[in-house]
């Protein structure tokens, strides 16, 4: 994961302070065929404001909270 300032106004996002790289891997067990993927956030937050471990709960989190949300209705 890499943080990186940005400008929000060039990217025509006016509050984004930071934007977040994240790289995955995840390997297929039954095949064994391993696949990578990067993945972009764009923040309001200063870079600085948070250590990387923090950067990646709240991604985690987000992402956990939204798919729980969703299945929720659908089940529901």
């Amino acid at each position: 994961m890499h943080v990186f300032p940005t400008d929000g106004m060039e990217m025509d996002f006016p509050f984004a302070r930071s934007v977040v790289v994240v790289r995955s891997q995840r390997t297929v067990k039954r095949t064994q065929q391993t696949t990578q993927e990067i993945r972009y956030y764009v923040s309001s937050l200063d870079p600085e404001e948070r250590k990387p471990k923090e950067w990646h709960r709240l991604i985690r989190g987000h992402w956990a909270g939204a798919e729980i949300r969703n299945h929720w209705k659908r089940d529901a």
